[in-house]
């Protein structure tokens, strides 16, 4: 999952992944550098997504819906930081809920 230009494609490919037990993008065994909390309106949640998409590479997205679709109560998308934001240096782990 190197791009985030389709959401459903990211979420049919955690779905396929989860299934069939294959690696994710980013380990998420390991520790995230950061971590962003964002909350509001189920409307908001492709805003949250195109921004963290804008920010990180190798997106893995979760999602509490069965079939790994967008859901409007829970997303957590984990990835590395693209350039050095912030006090964190490129490629650090960021995980965004």
């Amino acid at each position: 999952m190197q791009t985030c230009t389709n959401a459903s494609f990211i979420s049919t490919a955690v779905a396929a992944a989860f299934i069939a037990g294959q690696a994710m993008a980013t380990v998420p065994a390991v520790a995230p550098n950061a971590v962003v909390y964002a909350g509001g309106a189920s409307s908001e949640a492709g805003a949250i997504v195109a921004g963290a998409c804008r920010l990180l590479t190798n997106v893995d997205s979760y999602t509490d819906a069965a079939s790994g679709a967008n859901s409007s109560s829970y997303r957590v998308l984990y990835g590395d930081l693209k350039t050095a934001t912030g006090g964190l240096a490129a490629g650090a782990h960021v995980l965004v809920v």
